[in-house]
């Protein structure tokens, strides 16, 4: 599924639309099972592991896509690997994944970086050292809910947002000291209205997601069992792989437009986003860097 992406700039002039060529995520799976397996044999010879990356010139335009694992484990071998690859190539502007983090937002040191944002974190640590500014390499809410709204019903979204961008996140501890009721209503339903999914107030209730969790999942919701997204968006083809590949397609296009944007204004550019997306945008990646800019 291809999205025409407008792109547009003050400085250079550029075409009026592009098409990026992005692989489907059912064949991103096979790329990933063959990484896993690398990583595995990695880890069970030598104790360790490297993560995928990629790295594209052309001329003096130079960009490198570092595929990582969303994780805040402190010992994970990703974050010396991401920090050494960073300071080696000394980028202009980073993009990442997951929102826009506030400027003004420090970590003390590479350990708090990890244990508040994982890998965005660090890259935000990374990004202050070196003077240079992280950007979004995201869609907004607004945008994304836009664009899945035309073709995935509302319950089905609300569906897997919520156990994607809200549950998930609770269940691995990522809002200490809150209910889920409390989490619920005070991070997740201001999120979804910001996003404009468009819910009744009836509908924002825990008990309504939990009828449509067992009206699509065939189960009733328990959190010590919650359906695991990540895994769906790959392998399946119910309501969670329908929407989770839909919703990685329409983030995969804008990032490729802010990266083919962003390479008319630097020369070095790099980006940090899950595994998945990089095996997924490489031939888009490879159409990018060869374009004119000059």
């Amino acid at each position: 599924m291809l999205f025409a992406t407008m792109v547009a700039c003050s400085q250079v002039e550029r075409p009026i639309a592009d098409v990026y060529t992005v692989r489907d995520y059912k064949t991103v799976k096979l790329y990933l099972d063959t990484f896993n397996a690398k990583i595995q044999s990695e880890y069970d010879s030598i104790g360790s592991f490297k993560m995928s990356y990629a790295e594209f010139h052309n001329g003096k335009k130079h960009l490198i896509f570092f595929g990582a694992t969303h994780s805040r484990d402190l010992h994970h071998p990703q974050f010396r690997q991401l920090a050494a690859l960073f300071k080696a190539f000394q980028p202009e502007v980073a993009f990442n994944e997951g929102g826009e983090i506030p400027r003004d937002r420090r970590y003390s040191s590479m350990d708090s970086a990890i244990i508040s944002n994982g890998e965005t974190g660090v890259l935000k640590l990374l990004c202050d050292s070196a003077r240079i500014r992280m950007k979004d390499g995201d869609m907004n809410e607004r945008e994304e809910m836009m664009a899945l709204k035309k073709a995935i019903p509302r319950d089905q979204l609300y569906l897997y947002m919520a156990i994607e961008r809200f549950l998930n996140g609770y269940h691995k501890g990522h809002f200490p000291g809150m209910t889920l009721e409390a989490g619920w209503h005070s991070k997740f339903i201001p999120y979804m209205r910001r996003s404009g999914l468009g819910l009744t107030l009836q509908q924002e209730s825990l008990d309504t997601l939990k009828a449509i969790y067992k009206r699509y999942l065939h189960q009733n919701f328990v959190l010590d069992s919650l359906v695991q997204v990540h895994e769906f968006y790959l392998t399946d083809d119910g309501v969670l792989g329908d929407v989770g590949r839909a919703t990685k397609i329409v983030r995969d296009q804008a990032l490729l437009a802010k990266i083919d944007s962003a390479l008319y204004q630097y020369d070095r550019v790099f980006v940090v986003f899950g595994s998945s997306h990089l095996f997924a945008v490489t031939p888009a990646l490879k159409q990018i860097i060869q374009r004119k800019r000059e």
